[in-house]
């Protein structure tokens, strides 16, 4: 992950755009995914939104090198969760 909390945020933006347009991709090629694909698409949303809170409350932690390393590990699982939904669709 970015070493930067401005370059975590670009990172974290680009790999749920990434998933959000391959989800409409996918919407797209087959036309039967709208429903779980709007709904996988507002989850992402939802769970962007909620990382993006979680690396601006960084100011109040103590140990910013342990609260980072635990948020990148969130980050990880929950991307890879999306992905293995995205490519379920």
């Amino acid at each position: 992950m970015a070493t930067s909390i401005r370059g975590l945020k670009k990172e974290v933006k680009a790999a749920f755009e990434r998933l959000i347009g391959d989800v409409l991709l996918v919407q797209l090629a087959s036309g039967e995914a709208g429903k779980e694909g709007n709904a996988l698409i507002n989850r992402m949303v939802d769970t962007y939104e909620e990382i993006l809170k979680k690396i601006n409350a960084h100011r109040q932690t103590r140990d910013k090198k342990a609260y980072f390393k635990e948020l990148n590990r969130e980050i990880e699982a929950k991307l890879k969760e999306f992905r293995e939904k995205v490519d379920a669709l």
